[in-house]
């Protein structure tokens, strides 16, 4: 009898110890969602931000070579 209760006893350890480490599964995974969505606006800004970079750069280029300056 001493033996069953003992198993029981590790049984519901066991148990236990499974459900805290699905808790944190789940937690990890909504914190990766979060990150996720903020990693990928910061991508998108910044892809954004370099496209206008270009664009400027094109823009001063043309500016510069097509308009003769005074030397």
């Amino acid at each position: 009898m001493a033996d069953n209760t003992e198993t029981l006893l590790l049984l519901g350890r066991i148990d236990g110890k499974l459900d805290s480490a699905l808790q944190e599964i789940q937690d990890l995974k909504a914190t990766h969602s979060t990150h996720d969505k903020r990693l990928g606006s910061l991508e998108r800004s910044r892809a954004t931000l370099t496209g206008w970079a270009a664009a400027v750069g094109a823009g001063a280029s043309y500016v510069v070579s097509h308009f003769p300056f005074p030397k």
